[in-house]
């Protein structure tokens, strides 16, 4: 696009692919480095782009809007400033951000009254995107399908740059309109709410299991309240407007927020004949429920979405496909009265229940479902091996599938081992960041310092304590150091009741500090919860405490996790080795690795007892891991192979040098990748990642990944030993020859082509 004035109007109709187009040219500023700025009229629009934007973007994008907390704005505000996001979504306020080399500004829907502020400071958003456009230099974009008056006749007398998409992606026909007078239908004597081609409509598209929006411009029950006697109709004192009725009860002013009670009878007549009128988003909701059962329906208006992540968890809900489906879902736990559990006991025996989500309950010799085909064991660590035996004989032929961020030894083991399939999920979360870990002793001026630095960002904090004889004391202590924090207490012997109303008061912010036990090890997610103090820890394990870190940074905020042990205590080796292993993993798919040490300090275990960890010191773990191998590989019956080891003796620098790889955990891991080489296609894998993450091979690399290959070429050839004798090559016990390359790299490349000859040959 070129322009003198650098500032376009896009009119495009609706389902033109206007926001396709925007991001075509987010990406042409981003590939030069420049920055963009992406305006939605409304916060409830923010969750829908964002997930388009991130979904092309990733990482490089931030969110700013105020429903975010101050914690999160500034955040964000920095992320912005520092240039790790150099695409920002948000509404008006964004405008304001202190974006790094501003290439682009895309105001969406640009005929919306919302980016004009009404609120001091006064702005109209186009005109500061217009002011910056002159500044910077940056292009800016105003899209609508209806644009303003003002902005398109600015366009048509050239001020503008005018584009058009007069047609929908692939020629698309536009959806048939209708308009229905709602006084034939009263006349027919229609008296609900919907026409009758609108209920036919809702019904036929329910049937199919399509989905439905119904729009309002009207929240509450009823717009206004009027008596039949007199006509007076209930204003608001200070607007002079009538206040429409919500179903607590309340009248409300759309204005100012004035309430009052609804009225019982007129104040100007005394006549009890008040009467409501209008339908609002309420009445509506209530009329759909009443006439169409079976229907899942959600709300979406400024009293339902009042929090931060309303907009966001309705907009998820309603694009979940699974809640129009005929699916009956129903949790067992502590939670359900036994009378409540007797019932959902009963409809699962009778095929009424489709999916069941409980604890340990579950397990009960009382729980029978008739045509179960799958037991899904999520926190997998947190079930001993009586409890995952006794969910796969509910049913024979059940799949089971167990998930975990850390698996005990043992599972982990018997995946390894191939007794069970295994798949790894190493992708972070957009936005995610990894967790800070610091390991050190148990100060008071830590715990003060760091519960004031995140209460001070608006975020809240575990403090897990795990005895609960001297928890109390515990939270006098934090309420001694940090008077201002609202300390609430939580652990496994509270009533159900009192449990669940601490855990939902800490997460509707009534307090600020969580002082606990492991009881929120797992299934807690509170995103502002960023921060985790956790006592004692070198008396937990490991998967333990890689859990417990997992509860905060679960936002795009910066989690922190501390972990202490009292001051001047000797610390037992396995303690160290555990504290030292969490601090070391902290990047993201590490669970895995977390497991891995686990297995290597614990041992794998008992696979036929229900010991889940543990070593078999009688022969070794390596030769009862080759053993377990092939014993396996005969119960599937496979061809059980000699694995020959190779011996390879040449001439020629085969390593990875300091300055290549400068960490030595990483070298290491490397190495591992090199040596575990059994294909080309793998040998290239290793060489892309690499070139990857360290930049250009050095030939000693390169050298080395060639030799790893040659291994495997040799196994199949029944090599046992490669050696270089001057310019001559030993293959015993197959044959030798003399060299035709003089230099040792050249070597390895003739000798590389000559193996892959013979394994042709041979497969031949």
């Amino acid at each position: 696009m070129v322009s003198k004035k650098n500032i376009f109007l896009l009119k495009g109709v609706t389902g033109s692919g206007k926001t396709e187009v925007y991001m075509r040219m987010v990406e042409e500023v981003l590939e030069k480095n420049q920055s963009a700025i992406v305006l939605v009229p409304e916060i409830s629009l923010t969750p829908q782009m964002i997930e388009r934007f991130k979904g092309r973007f990733g990482k490089n994008v931030a969110l700013f809007h105020s429903k975010l907390s101050d914690g999160e704005r500034f955040d964000e505000w920095f992320r912005v400033k520092e240039g790790k996001a150099k695409l920002v979504v948000g509404a008006r306020s964004a405008i304001f951000l202190p974006v790094k080399n501003l290439g682009l500004i895309i105001i969406d829907e640009e005929h919306e009254n919302t980016y004009k502020s009404d609120q001091n400071p006064k702005y109209q958003t186009k005109e500061v995107a217009e002011f910056l456009s002159e500044q910077k230099g940056c292009r800016v974009v105003l899209g609508s399908a209806t644009p303003t008056i003002e902005s398109y006749y600015r366009a048509l007398i050239g001020e503008l740059d005018l584009l058009e998409l007069n047609s929908r992606v692939d020629g698309k026909a536009m959806p048939p309109m209708e308009v229905i007078d709602m006084r034939n239908e009263l006349r027919s004597g229609n008296i609900s709410l919907f026409s009758r081609e609108l209920f036919k409509e809702i019904q036929e598209k329910l049937s199919k299991g399509e989905q439905i929006i119904l729009f309002l411009n009207r929240r509450g029950f009823s717009t206004f309240v009027s008596c039949r006697s007199c006509g007076y109709v209930f204003k608001c004192e200070e607007c002079d407007i009538s206040m429409t009725y919500h179903r607590s009860g309340l009248l409300v002013c759309h204005y100012c927020g004035k309430t009052k009670r609804a009225p019982q009878k007129c104040p100007k007549c005394d006549s009890k004949y008040v009467k409501f009128f209008g339908a609002g988003t309420q009445r509506v909701e209530e009329e759909v429920k009443k006439y169409f059962k079976d229907a899942r329906v959600l709300r979406m208006d400024v009293d339902t979405t009042r929090s931060k992540d309303s907009y966001e968890n309705i907009y998820n809900t309603f694009k979940e496909r699974f809640e129009g489906y005929p699916i009956r879902v129903e949790v067992l736990s502590r939670f359900k009265t036994p009378k409540q559990q007797k019932q959902i006991i009963e409809d699962a025996k009778k095929g009424l229940v489709d999916v069941l989500i409980g604890t340990h309950r579950i397990i009960s010799k009382d729980i029978n479902m008739p045509n179960l085909g799958l037991v899904v064991i999520d926190e997998e660590q947190r079930f001993g091996v009586k409890h995952k035996e006794s969910l796969k004989k509910i049913k024979s032929t059940v799949d089971v599938l167990t998930l975990s961020a850390t698996p005990i030894p043992r599972t982990l083991h018997m995946s390894l081992s191939g007794i069970r399939d295994m798949s790894v999920i190493e992708e972070p979360p957009q936005e995610r960041h990894p967790v800070i870990t610091y390991v050190t002793e148990a100060k008071e001026s830590i715990i003060q310092d760091e519960i004031e630095r995140e209460l001070g960002r608006g975020g809240q904090v575990f403090f897990v304590y795990n005895r609960v004889e001297r928890i109390e004391e515990m939270a006098s202590m934090i309420q001694r150091l940090v008077p201002d924090a609202k300390v609430a207490i939580a652990h496994g012997r509270m009533t159900s009741k009192d449990l669940e109303n601490i855990i939902l008061g800490f997460l509707n912010k009534e307090f600020n500090v969580l002082v606990c036990t492991t009881i929120i090890e797992t299934g807690m997610d509170i995103s502002n919860a960023n921060t985790m103090i956790v006592y004692d820890a070198d008396k937990m394990g490991l998967a333990q405490l890689y859990q417990l870190r997992g509860r905060v940074g679960r936002s795009t905020r910066q989690g922190y996790a501390y972990l202490m042990y009292e001051k001047d205590k000797s610390l037992s080796e396995i303690a160290e080795k555990r504290l030292k292993a969490i601090r070391e993993f902290t990047e993201f798919g590490s669970g895995f690795k977390i497991a891995m040490r686990d297995l290597e300090i614990r041992g794998a275990g008992n696979i036929l007892g229900s010991q889940q960890h543990g070593h078999m010191a009688v022969i070794g773990y390596d030769l009862y891991v080759k053993m377990l191998n092939e014993a396996i590989k005969k119960v599937k019956g496979e061809v059980v192979s000699e694995d020959i080891d190779v011996e390879i003796d040449l001439s020629v620098n085969a390593y990875i040098p300091d300055n290549y790889i400068t960490d030595e955990l990483i070298k290491i891991e490397m190495y591992k990748k090199i040596a575990s080489i059994e294909s080309k296609e793998d040998m290239y894998e290793v060489q892309e990642e690499l070139e990857d993450r360290f930049s250009d091979i050095p030939k000693s690399v390169e050298t080395l990944l060639k030799i790893a290959y040659i291994k495997t070429l040799c196994k199949k050839l029944k090599i046992e030993k490669v050696r270089q004798i001057k310019d001559e090559i030993l293959l015993n016990p197959l044959t030798r020859y003399k060299t035709k390359e003089k230099i040792g790299y050249n070597i390895v490349n003739e000798l590389e082509e000559l193996l892959e000859n013979m394994c042709n040959l041979k497969s031949n």
